[in-house]
């Protein structure tokens, strides 16, 4: 029955990768043509993918093995919890996540690098930077929640990388203990705010079943972190479901010291709020620190500078869920 469900679930995953390169190829025919400005076409793609999408990730609810999943991703072997409603679905179907920001990760790092991963989860970014920063560099690699942390160090171990630095602690702008919001399914997605843990499965296909649990954990700075190294840091991933303002607020020496620091995070205004901070005002206050901000845009496969005012009324403007991925540099 086990090798009757895995077969199943490998021809479902080849079928999608198919579709997913003959969409591709459709979509840089149809820009060749000059289709995707007529309006109609472009809302209808649009509704098209969005229906396809659902087909997909229903099919994959259903179709998805019941037990840990070996996938070779980037190169590298990563053991993957199929039952992660947050990174596994993308990762296992089509084998990277994110591809825009992850194909922009991976042309900033560079050799010998400190590369800080905040809200590592299971490894997908830190085992992309470990191979880049090589034995001169280092990434530290910050997941508090216990089982995503452990299989973040079995991930480490697989790929025996001795440049990854797991850390068992969540990041914020205060040291001590906090509680974190952890989803019932897989534990992968985890916040300091209940509702933030809630609003990732409102959609149908995510459907939650169970209230997020209460983990009790320890909480650190990045300055304080970092302070015994001269807060030296080359490059910053952030995602941490609405606590990036709070991560930044915890390293002021660090984005002001460090000259060409690069940084790439999620930008969620609702999550952001539900967690004191004011979305305008921590981009109003990263563009005094120095920072060039720029929208990492998935749809277009582009990176966007952004006026930060102009952006976020064009944000408030919007309905429903509104997650965006930023790049800032120097």
């Amino acid at each position: 029955m086990l090798n009757t469900k895995m077969t199943a679930f490998n021809l479902f995953v080849k079928i999608v990768r198919w579709q997913e390169a003959l969409s591709s190829k459709c979509a840089l025919l149809f820009s060749a043509l000059g289709v995707q400005r007529i309006f109609f076409i472009s809302r209808l793609t649009l509704l098209a993918r969005g229906f396809i999408n659902y087909v997909i990730f229903s099919l994959f609810n259903k179709l998805k093995p019941d037990e840990t999943v070996t996938a070779d991703i980037h190169g590298n072997k990563m053991l993957i919890n199929p039952k992660d409603r947050g990174i596994a679905p993308s990762l296992l179907l089509y084998g990277v996540m994110e591809k825009s920001e992850t194909k922009l990760f991976k042309k900033l790092i560079d050799r010998g690098m400190i590369v800080v991963d905040v809200g590592a989860n299971i490894g997908y970014y830190s085992l992309i930077a470990s191979s880049i920063v090589g034995k001169d560099g280092a990434v530290y690699a910050f997941e508090p929640e216990e089982l995503t942390h452990k299989l973040l160090c079995d991930n480490i171990k697989l790929n025996s990388r001795n440049n990854i630095f797991p850390v068992q602690k969540a990041l914020s702008n205060t040291s001590g203990k906090i509680q974190l919001w952890v989803d019932y399914a897989g534990n992968a997605i985890s916040s300091f705010a209940k509702n933030n843990v809630l609003a990732f499965s409102t959609s149908p296909i995510n459907n939650m079943a169970e209230e997020p649990r209460p983990l009790t954990v320890e909480k650190t700075t990045l300055d304080e972190f970092f302070s015994k190294t001269s807060y030296k840091v080359d490059f910053i991933k952030i995602d941490t479901q609405g606590a990036e303002g709070l991560v930044l607020a915890g390293a002021e020496k660090i984005l002001k010291r460090n000259k060409y620091l690069k940084i790439i995070m999620e930008f969620w205004p609702e999550g952001l709020k539900k967690l004191g901070t004011d979305p305008l005002e921590l981009l109003l206050k990263l563009q005094d620190y120095g920072f060039t901000i720029k929208l990492i845009n998935e749809t277009k496969q582009s990176v966007e500078a952004i006026n930060p005012t102009v952006f976020y009324k064009q944000i408030e403007a919007m309905t429903g869920h509104q997650e965006f991925n930023l790049f800032l540099e120097k």
